[in-house]
């Protein structure tokens, strides 16, 4: 999506993501490398001796098409089991939107014989599960740093149009953030909790206080594609952000760059090209270094490459690095400790007919890959 004209790639992408969650989120891009197998499909391996919880993760396990479960396990693969909780298995496709934070995850469940979504709100260990009210019909719905509220893109008008809304896990106190009533996408909230970023349907980056008072502009030409498959990310110190902005020359590419939250100054262009599109930029939580996803665009050839570089751009990494084509990796995110990046990886089913998704751990410091499974997708780690 960071290249409108891969229209090949982008149906490809849609096909897979309406499997997911048709009204939650449709996340992007390319690739795949060589990699240590751990599991082509997750099994309950869990250790009853290790209470650990050190750089976990969560993810979501297709049974088939319209069968999905919740699976967690340790970054190298081993202690996967499968998420249950204290309601049971919720229903037949329920998944993870974004990093469970203070023992606390959020589920998205599909509404028997509706398109819509319902949140289920639990601790890490499946206890105290809840179904969250007023929430049935938010997109991309992300916890709060401290585990207390969730912010998402709201539908509030018939058709296509957004809101950024933000509501208590209880369900109460739920407040429509931006009265634009356009289509305000990939909201992400700032380390403290009190702002929330996210991009406006004028191809801006704006920030507002979780009150709903204090919107700024902070940065226009942004790529915002309104289907939260624009990425942006906070620095550790909230004093920046990375964010996605259209190129100059060629609009039809993305380029990364950060901005300065108090003076609204676009610091830096970290990664621009009129041949190759880059995107989904993830800062990592040591706050030294900006993790991105870039691919070159051919006639039958996406090459697919995932980057760590310092917050200047400097000491460009490739970690992954993938010509093969129909293969396109998405979502990378980083581990706690910044040692490691999980991805996920897609397929047409003619290159690995094993499964059609999967997600693979990336060893910064090593270049050591571990595939966790096939047919899983939307790794997210524990905060």
């Amino acid at each position: 999506m960071f290249d409108r004209k891969m229209n090949n790639f982008n149906n490809n992408y849609d096909n897979i993501m309406k499997i997911l969650l048709q009204t939650l989120f449709l996340l992007l891009l390319i690739s795949f490398s060589a990699c240590n197998q751990c599991a082509d499909t997750p099994t309950d391996t869990t250790d009853p001796n290790n209470n650990s919880s050190n750089n976990e993760l969560f993810y979501n396990y297709f049974i088939d098409e319209d069968n999905m479960n919740v699976f967690s396990c340790n970054a190298d693969g081993s202690g996967q089991r499968l998420f249950s909780t204290t309601m049971g298995i919720i229903s037949s496709l329920y998944n993870i939107t974004s990093s469970p934070r203070k023992g606390k995850i959020l589920l998205a469940t599909k509404i028997a014989q509706s398109n819509n979504v319902q949140l289920i709100i639990a601790n890490t260990d499946g206890t105290d599960a809840k179904v969250i009210p007023n929430v049935d019909t938010d997109w991309y719905p992300v916890l709060s740093p401290n585990g207390t509220s969730i912010l998402s893109s709201k539908k509030v008008i018939p058709g296509n149009s957004s809101a950024i809304t933000i509501v208590n896990t209880d369900g109460t106190n739920l407040k429509q953030l931006t009265d634009d009533l356009q289509r305000e996408s990939t909201p992400s909230f700032s380390p403290d909790g009190k702002k929330v970023a996210y991009y406006t349907f004028n191809d801006e980056i704006a920030i507002v206080n979780t009150d709903g008072s204090g919107k700024e502009i902070l940065a226009t030409k942004a790529a915002a594609y309104h289907d939260n498959s624009s990425f942006l990310s906070w620095s550790p110190d909230g004093q920046k952000i990375v964010f996605m902005r259209r190129n100059e020359t060629l609009n039809d590419y993305t380029e990364i760059a950060t901005v300065n939250v108090s003076n609204k100054q676009v610091l830096r262009t970290l990664y621009s090209s009129t041949e190759i599109t880059a995107g989904q930029p993830q800062w990592s939580p040591d706050g030294k270094s900006i993790a991105y996803i870039r691919g070159k665009r051919g006639d039958d050839l996406i090459n697919s490459q995932l980057i760590v570089c310092d917050i200047d751009g400097m000491n460009e990494k490739i970690l992954f690095n993938q010509t093969q084509p129909a293969l396109y990796a998405f979502l990378p995110q980083w581990s706690p400790d910044s040692k490691k990046i999980s991805i996920t990886v897609s397929d047409n089913h003619d290159i690995d007919p094993k499964g059609y998704v999967s997600v693979r751990v990336v060893d910064i410091a090593s270049g050591t890959i571990t595939l966790l499974g096939n047919n899983v997708a939307m790794a997210y780690w524990t905060y």
